[in-house]
């Protein structure tokens, strides 16, 4: 168990191993899932921490608004840059693009730091392989899906590697 990592730090880590930012992403993209919310129950785990039904729900209460508010709508917008229309000067919305992903990623930090301040420690102790599935079913569960157990698998296997 590793408890002095900011979720912050730990998100970057993880996130940018190998088949972690497919899988996140997919989850994201086919189920609805809030990958900050992923990550967040990634770290815990990490932090030997297992998160309860109640304990989910109210950090999806906390960055529910902010999700729908914020990050969606610079993601949209970053998305839609992706492809400009025909006449517009690819380069100058190539820069904007840029910038939209440079506040989006701002949002998502300031998501993280909230979620980390105000639920530290949200949890029970329990073993980071136990709390890692248990916290990864609870979301999938509360969000009425599950994950496919090949994501479950690439998103443990690399958290025992972090």
């Amino acid at each position: 168990m590793q408890d002095t990592m900011s979720f912050w730090t730990f998100s970057l880590k993880f996130y940018s191993q190998p088949e972690v930012g497919n899988a996140c992403l997919d989850l994201q993209d086919r189920f609805g899932a809030d990958v900050n919310i992923v990550l967040y129950g990634l770290w815990q785990a990490y932090r030997g921490r297992r998160l309860s039904d109640g304990d989910v729900r109210n950090v999806i209460e906390l960055v529910q608004t902010w999700q729908m508010n914020v990050v969606r709508p610079l993601r949209t917008v970053r998305h839609f840059l992706k492809t400009p229309a025909p006449g517009w000067p690819s380069q100058d919305v190539d820069l904007l693009r840029q910038r939209v992903q440079a506040e989006e990623l701002q949002a998502e930090h300031l998501q993280q730091t909230t979620m980390e301040t105000a639920f530290a420690d949200l949890g029970e102790l329990d073993d980071a392989e136990t709390a890692a599935v248990f916290n990864m079913k609870t979301y999938a569960h509360i969000l009425n899906v599950e994950f496919p157990s090949a994501h479950l698998a690439t998103l443990l296997g690399r958290l025992a590697r972090t």
